[in-house]
């Protein structure tokens, strides 16, 4: 049950908490060398379908 008295209970802190992070997570960018192992593996998927 939700508590009246105007503070906010355990799980919406964690819930606000998790929010918090996530939406921190989600504006970091994807590092360079991460992008290069992507492009190295669509280009392997690529050359296995043609071959």
């Amino acid at each position: 049950m939700a508590q009246k008295t105007g503070k906010p209970s355990a799980d919406q802190r964690i819930d606000e908490s998790l929010k918090r992070v996530y939406d921190a997570q989600l504006q970091e960018q994807v590092p360079d060398k991460f992008l290069e192992l992507i492009a190295k593996l669509k280009s392997t998927e690529g050359s296995q379908d043609h071959g």
